[in-house]
Order: C-alpha cells, then sequence, then structure tokens
C-alpha cells in the first residue's frame, strides 16, 4: 500500500510569451460574441501589456509571487483580451493559495481562446487540488484532443486515474506522455509506482532506473528503488540507494527516534515469538520505515522487526505557467 506524501503542487515555470501578432489578439467563442465586441471597442495598449507579461514571468521565476501578480493584472488591465495574461495570474493565484480565483482566471481564458489546451491543463489541475479529480480529468482529456503531443496532461490524467484507482489506465497515459517526451523522469517514477502496486517489481525498477539516469538528483526515485530491492532480497543494494535519498534529501530521515541500528547490524534476523504485535521498525542508520511494535507481554517491549519499506508516491499533477 502507498504512503502518499501531502499534495505539493509542482509548478513548471515554462513561459509561453507571445510574439505581438499572436498573444494580443483576443479569441473569443462563437456562443456569444458581445464580450469580444467590447474587447475590440476598449483602448488597447498591446505593447504595454506584453512588457508586463514579459515582467510578470521573470518575477514569478525569481519567486516574486506578489509582483507577478499584479503585473499580469495590470496586462489585463491594458488589454482585456489578452488570455495569456490570465493563464499565467491564474498560476500564480493558485500558488498563493487563491485557488478558486485561478479557476475564474482559467474560465476567462478559455471563454477567449477556446482552444488554449494550456488554459484546460492548469484548470484541471488547480481542479484537482480542490478535490474535483473526475472534473480535472475532463479538463486534462480537453487538453489533450485540442493538443495531441501535450505530455504534461497526459502525464496529469495519469496522476489523477492512479489516485481514482485506475492503475493501468494511469500507465496508458505514463506511456504516451514518455513517448511524446522520452525524456520525462517524472513519468517514468510516477509508472514505476504504479508498476509496482501491480505487482511488477522488475518493471518498476527499470523504471527507477530510467528516472535517476535523467535526474541523477532525483532522490524519491532512489528510496523507492530501494524498497523495491528490499522486497527483492537485494539488500546491499537497497542500503546504497537508501543512503542515497537521504543525501539528496533529508525528508528520508526520521529524527524522531534515536535507536538505530548500525548499517553493519541491520539485516540480522529478529524473531518474534508473541504474535500480538501491530507492525514493526525497519531501522538503517538515520532512516526509519516504522510502525511501532505494541507487545502484550513486557518482556518483549523494545523489541522490533524489519518490514518492508513503503513505496512513496509523491505525483501531482502539475500547473505550466
Amino acid at each position: 500500500m502507498n504512503r502518499l506524501l501531502p499534495a505539493v503542487l509542482s509548478i513548471a515555470t515554462i513561459a509561453l510569451i507571445q510574439s505581438a501578432a499572436t498573444a494580443a489578439e483576443p479569441i473569443c467563442g462563437s456562443l456569444d460574441a458581445s464580450p469580444c465586441q467590447r474587447i475590440a471597442s476598449a483602448p488597447v495598449d498591446r505593447s504595454a501589456a506584453e512588457r508586463f507579461l514579459s515582467a510578470g514571468v521573470t518575477k514569478y521565476n525569481h519567486g516574486d509571487k506578489q509582483g507577478a501578480l499584479a503585473d499580469y493584472s495590470q496586462a489585463i488591465q491594458l488589454n482585456p483580451g489578452y488570455a495569456l495574461a490570465y493563464v499565467n495570474r491564474g498560476v500564480v493565484r493558485s500558488a498563493l493559495g487563491d485557488r478558486r480565483g485561478a479557476i475564474v482566471d482559467f474560465d476567462r481564458a478559455i471563454s477567449l481562446k477556446p482552444r488554449f489546451a494550456q488554459a484546460y491543463n492548469n484548470r484541471g489541475a488547480t481542479k484537482y487540488e480542490l478535490g474535483d479529480k473526475r472534473g480535472a480529468i475532463a479538463d486534462y482529456s480537453k487538453a489533450i484532443r485540442i493538443d495531441p503531443k501535450f505530455a504534461a496532461a497526459y502525464y496529469n490524467r495519469g496522476a489523477t486515474k492512479y489516485e481514482l484507482g485506475d492503475k493501468r489506465g494511469a500507465i496508458a497515459d505514463y506511456n504516451r506522455a514518455i513517448a511524446i517526451n522520452p525524456k520525462y523522469a517524472e513519468a517514468y517514477y510516477s509508472r514505476a509506482v504504479a508498476r509496482a502496486d501491480l505487482g511488477d517489481k522488475q518493471g518498476a525498477i527499470t523504471d527507477y532506473n530510467r528516472a535517476i539516469a535523467i535526474n541523477p538528483q532525483y532522490a524519491g526515485a532512489y528510496y523507492n528503488r530501494g524498497a523495491l530491492r528490499y522486497a527483492l532480497a537485494d539488500r546491499q543494494a537497497a542500503l546504497a540507494d537508501f543512503d542515497r535519498a537521504v543525501s539528496l534529501n533529508p525528508q528520508y530521515t526520521d529524527r524522531d527516534y534515536t535507536t538505530l541500528v548500525n548499517a553493519s547490524n541491520s539485516y540480522h534476523t529478529l524473531f518474534i515469538f508473541n504474535p500480538w504485535y501491530l507492525g514493526g521498525y525497519y531501522h538503517h542508520r538515520t532512516v526509519v520505515y516504522y510502525d511501532r511494535v505494541t507487545f502484550h507481554d513486557p518482556l518483549y517491549i523494545g523489541t522490533y522487526y524489519y518490514h518492508q519499506p513503503n513505496i512513496v508516491n509523491n505525483s501531482s499533477p502539475i500547473i505550466q505557467v
């Protein structure tokens, strides 16, 4: 059973600043032309709007979210038909915790430009964060219909299918994302999680190997590969993976426990004679995979046994700027 880390919105900051010839022109839906007419009649300073958009992207990439928000709002004020500015402002709002406001901005972008695949993708990721996973899948599917080469939308749909229990459907989407982008480390990682759940441990290890080859700093891939190697009794290799995971990311260290077993003794066998245990500890240096053992016989209080570490699934949909 996978232990899910708290969901964290992962944002890929891909600048989509377009030329004035394409970005400045509002694209309106056919159902109601009046918003288009109002926009067309309003004074528009498209060149200045583009400058504010560019400044907003730079500020966002440097961590100044409030500054980016102000710049995107200024771009919209100067050019109310600027769909890209709405999308980028929606990303910032989501990052600042205003996901409802982000949805409003993505809705507006879609009303201006109905075939804006990234607006659907971003709205889907925000719906996911709000708990509307079915609605998220619908938006990812729409993005894919508009742009069949949109690897991130396949990845996002796969991650959401996985959480809804459709692991084979998730793998199919990860396969497609990888076919489009063979360097998609997160897709290999997430496919490995699903493969391991379905019992394909060797296939999962192969995917973790690929993720690590693409990104040698991928702590989660080392951790999960170590968990699988441990399950397959390749314990020295597991030991090396756990060490590497901790060296890259201290989140894999449990600092709350001080009883640590030296690596040279980590894998000896402990026999438990009392059946009334609820879980156990697995200790390796500073890495602890645990459930506390509760014994009804006080002679065994403080005894530990080793169990397989859980694979961690920290996949989450992405938003693109």
